[in-house]
């Protein structure tokens, strides 16, 4: 999202999944220090995400729906 220009988080919906949300932040994502930050053991799921305006989230899904 750090590439929209606005003052509100922008949702990320993922049609036929739920997801599990590992971490977000603001800022450009960091792949060299964010990572260590992600909650594997409990993470929360959800079906709709709000990515914060300026920042980013990670979220980790099975990709098994072939779809109809």
């Amino acid at each position: 999202d750090t590439s929209i220009l606005g003052v509100e988080s922008h949702p990320l919906h993922l049609h036929g999944y739920n997801f599990f949300v590992v971490d977000q932040g603001f800022r450009n994502f960091d792949p060299n220090k964010d990572p260590a930050k992600f909650n594997l053991v409990d993470p929360v799921e959800r079906n709709t995400v709000s990515v914060p305006s300026s920042g980013w989230a990670a979220i980790r899904f099975l990709a098994d729906n072939p779809g109809v």
